[in-house]
């Protein structure tokens, strides 16, 4: 397979595997008709601010008016990552822009509460800022030629299911088996595709209202989301999970089973 790099060298390869992330530009070179985006309602950013004396070694969550959640996270002795999420009902390609993108979250804290006048004062601290909507990746498949795609370049599932790391170790893992295994990239490229889906569909599922349950609007729906939390978090209720939740001993009844690869010399 030819490429060609932005400095205009071109390389010849046997194989090109994409694991770029769920922006992937190499992708869209190669496989942009392949792959569509399924939009969950909510826009993230992820920059730094100047640390203070109010952040301690623990990472803070707040929600705030309007449908915003804000994580405060030490980075180092300097800096405090930001994290906020909001609730915004469409997508616009407009939004890219990266004064439009500054502009939506300054509309989107305004008013919120918690840290949202200090993330908001310090909102051009950091250039490497990051603002984009909360997506999954959908491909009606994940290969083409001797290009092939893998982790949440070819089926990020989204950070609200908690699978978009075991998806990409275990998508890595069935690839490079096909690869070792079959006689040629066509036939891993085609077993690695029918292995690799039942996992995506199984880590994909995103409880319908889950994203508005975190995302209250109103002083009540935070009052009762943090009452929840409390709840959940108790040794109490933890006990009873304990108690409940079966052993480990043993994977419940129709889990998925990986693979097992011979190394070959």
């Amino acid at each position: 397979m030819s490429v060609t790099f932005n400095n205009e060298s071109t390389e010849k390869f046997d194989l090109v595997v994409s694991a770029e992330g769920v922006g992937s530009s190499t992708r869209w070179l190669v496989m942009e008709g392949d792959i569509r985006f399924r939009y969950l309602g909510v826009y993230a950013c992820y920059f730094r601010i100047p640390r203070s004396s109010e952040d301690t070694d623990w990472a803070q969550i707040y929600n705030g008016k309007g449908g915003s959640c804000m994580l405060l996270r030490p980075a180092h002795d300097n800096d405090t990552t930001v994290f906020v999420s909001f609730l915004r009902k469409q997508f616009e390609a407009s939004d890219v822009d990266g004064v439009a993108r500054r502009k939506m979250l300054r509309d989107a804290l305004q008013g919120a509460g918690g840290p949202a006048d200090r993330i908001l004062a310090n909102l051009d601290y950091d250039p490497d800022f990051y603002l984009g909507p909360m997506s999954q990746v959908i491909g009606s498949t994940w290969s083409k030629g001797r290009f092939v795609l893998t982790g949440d370049a070819a089926y990020c599932p989204s950070a609200y299911t908690g699978q978009g790391t075991p998806l990409a170790l275990i998508g890595a893992y069935i690839l490079a088996g096909e690869l070792n295994k079959q006689p040629a990239h066509t036939v891993a490229f085609e077993s690695y595709e029918r292995l690799m889906r039942p996992f995506v569909a199984s880590g994909r599922t995103v409880r319908p209202g889950f994203i508005r349950l975190i995302h209250p609007k109103s002083r009540l729906g935070i009052g009762m989301l943090r009452t929840v939390g409390k709840t959940l978090s108790s040794a109490f209720a933890q006990s009873i999970f304990r108690r409940f939740g079966g052993s480990d001993d043993k994977p419940p009844k129709g889990d998925l089973i990986l693979p097992k690869y011979d190394a070959k010399s």
